[in-house]
């Protein structure tokens, strides 16, 4: 399938469509396209922010939350994910990998 590259909801729908078919790093890619030729693109930083916490990777995913709220302030489900990531990061660690869960402060 071809596509016009700097059309961001192109980028945003092909992105659906391979995460739908289990290519999720492709689709992360589409979708840092398509926020990249539209830096306003709420959907688009939502949708990548929910490929990336399923992929496991929470910071970033915190970090596309976040990038939705300051393109679309009132954006509801970006608040309730945002207010539920970092449960998964303290659960899960940094990469999604229970063992690199930091330590408490004072812990040895």
């Amino acid at each position: 399938m071809r596509i016009d590259p700097r059309y961001a909801d192109a980028h945003r729908n092909l992105a659906a469509a391979l995460h739908a078919a289990g290519s999720s790093e492709e689709a992360i890619r589409h979708y840092r396209d398509a926020v990249r030729l539209s830096p306003d693109f709420a959907e688009a930083y939502f949708d990548l922010a929910n490929v990336l916490a399923v992929s496991g990777r929470f910071e970033e995913s915190v970090a596309a939350l976040k990038a939705t709220l300051r393109a679309d302030p009132n954006h509801a489900k970006a608040r309730h994910l945002l207010r539920t990531l970092p449960k998964q990061v303290q659960h899960h660690g940094p990469a999604g990998d229970p063992a690199r869960v930091p330590a408490p402060a004072g812990a040895r």
